[in-house]
């Protein structure tokens, strides 16, 4: 009405209650001060317990994205700004459940590893090693992308080595393992 600067709308306008003042959300507005780690949002509080609550064996589990999926994409950025050790915490649940995976749930989680090989611990080595292994066992003819899964898998046991059994572990591969050229004429 301001906009038509007629008598008329002025007077209707000046009757009307004042319009919604714009607010930005309030992390946006600078509740928390960028530069001090110690300071966190208070929106960041509910979420801290859904990212406890994830189901960390829908996560990462099919082709597509699971509900689970989605809210982490959500929580992420977040949790990597202002509560990194509690993100560090789920990728390192995530890695450590490698040893009841089998299939497809295996292939994606082998996608992440080299992701977040750098979080690994000595809990999460031993699953991730017996999920390896035992890959070729329950699918010998090396269908599902066996081989690039186990070669992602072996990519985060060889930096927790030395070199000697950094060798050890390439040299006693599963045989299907050695030659992704082999694995592609399979698969077709």
């Amino acid at each position: 009405m301001s906009a038509c600067a007629t008598s008329g709308a002025t007077t209707r306008l000046s009757a009307l209650p004042p319009p919604p003042s714009a607010s930005w959300p309030r992390l946006l507005r600078g509740d928390p001060d960028p530069l001090d780690p110690a300071s966190v949002p208070p929106v960041l509080a509910p979420d801290a317990e859904s990212l406890s609550a994830i189901d960390i064996e829908s996560l990462r589990s099919s082709f597509g994205t699971t509900v689970e999926d989605a809210q982490l994409e959500r929580m992420e950025p977040m949790f990597a700004r202002f509560a990194p050790h509690a993100l560090a915490g789920l990728y390192r649940r995530l890695l450590g459940s490698a040893g009841n995976r089998h299939g497809i749930r295996l292939r994606q989680l082998g996608w992440e590893v080299p992701k977040h090989v750098l979080l690994l611990s000595d809990n999460e080595e031993p699953a991730l090693d017996d999920a390896r292994r035992g890959l070729f066992m329950t699918l010998p003819d090396a269908a599902d992308d066996c081989a690039a899964t186990e070669g992602y898998l072996l990519l985060a046991l060889l930096t927790r080595h030395e070199a000697a059994e950094q060798a050890w572990l390439l040299i006693e591969r599963p045989a299907a393992a050695k030659d992704l050229g082999l694995v592609s004429q399979k698969c077709r």
